[in-house]
């Protein structure tokens, strides 16, 4: 469902740029707008899963990247050499399928993308609590993600790197 309102929307944003004339994707994030992104617009449903993931540093194995989550719905994505900046969001999904999703929208990026938020935040080797890297902070990251050994599955590697360029 996601997909097809995804295409939806992408659609629409299509045709009416086509109309205008010009089709680009905005160079700058818009505005944080508080009633989508953040703590502040979670609804109660879902707050618990919220502050599971506010003030949180992920690590992913897959794609070897870091994300910070702010509590006002900033986050910043640590992938290869570059911090990808955006916006958080959890919201329930509604429907015959019910469960919650987290979503993401990206600079350069016309749509939100969500997925379900399964248990992202529970804990484990992948999580700290904070901003431990400053990725709020910085223009760029401290060293390429992708010098890191394929699949390094821990905060330990990333900072054991670390270490090692400062």
């Amino acid at each position: 469902m996601a997909t097809v309102t995804r295409l939806r929307v992408g659609f629409t944003a299509v045709a009416l740029g086509v109309l205008s004339g010009c089709v680009s994707a905005p160079k700058e994030l818009p505005p944080l707008d508080a009633t989508r992104f953040g703590l502040s617009a979670c609804e109660p449903s879902v707050m618990e899963d919220c502050r599971r993931i506010a003030d949180k540093t992920f690590h992913s194995i897959g794609p070897r990247q870091v994300e910070y989550h702010a509590p006002d719905g900033r986050v910043f994505l640590w992938v290869g050499d570059k911090i990808v900046r955006g916006y958080w969001g959890i919201h329930p999904k509604r429907g015959l399928i019910s469960g919650t999703n987290i979503c993401y929208l990206y600079e350069g990026e016309i749509t939100a993308e969500c997925s379900p938020l399964g248990n992202k935040g529970d804990g484990g080797v992948n999580v700290r609590d904070g901003d431990p890297y400053e990725l709020a902070t910085r223009s760029a990251p401290p060293y390429n993600l992708r010098d890191l050994p394929a699949f390094a599955g821990s905060f330990d590697v990333v900072d054991a790197r670390l270490n090692e360029v400062r």
